[in-house]
């Protein structure tokens, strides 16, 4: 099992849309094969850093999502969002 973090920083402004793209995007990835679970946050100290957290069942079936045709459209709705490129953080424990 691993666990993904993807930091963002968001445009000024942008917060609603990105808060709705994300839960668009939440609510698709519940149905892809791997996915365990996901949560998404945002910074106390930055209220344009925002996070989310996932959990998957392997690395394969995470990158295989990451690499979807599926992913890449509903990221057309978050880039525009964002001030500089995600960053993204795969964990496991040990």
């Amino acid at each position: 099992m691993i666990r993904v973090m993807i930091e963002r920083h968001i445009m000024e402004g942008a917060s609603d849309a990105y808060a709705q793209a994300v839960r668009e995007m939440i609510q698709f990835t519940v149905r892809v094969p791997g996915f365990l679970s996901g949560e998404a946050f945002r910074d106390l100290q930055d209220d344009h850093r925002r996070y989310v957290m996932s959990k998957w069942r392997s690395l394969e079936e995470f990158e295989a999502w990451w690499n979807s045709a599926d992913r890449t459209r509903l990221m057309l709705a978050v880039q525009p969002l964002l001030r500089e490129p995600e960053k993204v953080h795969i964990m496991v424990h040990d």
